[in-house]
């Protein structure tokens, strides 16, 4: 004779790993084909009375998330020393969450960023170009003119050399993070004969 015991802190987690066509996960670097996922469920405590055998069973799910391999290996070496990792919420109380899109990957970000940047920088130099050319025009050209244009030339300058050191910094964190993800993700290979 079987009995089942509930009470509200009884949970189930579940840790497994999974392989897919194309995975979009928040936080990630790009696109990721084996995966982890986390269940959390309530859970129930059976015992058989006869044999004294005791089991967990999942009830209600409460939670998924899927992280990267690599997603995954951060949050468990970094245990008590960071501020948490990325990752991606695939079903709460039982229903599917649909997939981010693919903005939110660390390597779209930095492109948008630097895509930005890249456009406020030629907006900044279509300016610094009008008004060179309307002092080119202007009969005479004061000590206030040309101060100006220093000024504006300086500006420019600056944006450019502060704005390219940081987007390269960005871009490369993300190509070596890409590539460790990638480097995770591919299949071991195997020892068979």
């Amino acid at each position: 004779m079987d009995k089942t015991h509930t009470h509200p802190a009884f949970g189930h987690l579940s840790i497994s790993r999974q392989s897919s066509s194309h995975n979009r996960l928040f936080g990630a670097s790009g696109p990721c084909y084996n995966c982890v996922t986390i269940q959390i469920s309530e859970a129930s405590l059976n015992t058989d009375q006869d044999s004294g055998r005791c089991t967990i069973w999942p009830t209600n799910h409460i939670l998924e998330v899927t992280l990267s391999p690599l997603q995954f290996a951060e949050a468990v070496a970094t245990l008590n020393c960071s501020e948490g990792t990325a990752c991606t919420i695939t079903r709460r109380d039982g229903k599917i969450i649909p997939a981010p899109d693919q903005s939110t990957t660390r390597r779209q970000m930095v492109e948008d960023s630097f895509r930005k940047n890249m456009v406020d920088l030629g907006r900044e130099c279509d300016e610094f170009l009008e008004r060179a050319r309307a002092l080119k025009e202007k009969p005479n050209v004061n000590k206030g003119d040309r101060e100006e244009f220093v000024k504006l030339a300086e500006g420019l300058v600056a944006k450019i050399t502060a704005t390219t050191p940081y987007v390269v910094s960005q871009f490369t964190e993300v190509v070596e993070r890409m590539l460790t993800e990638i480097k995770v993700d591919l299949p071991a290979p195997s020892s068979g004969s």
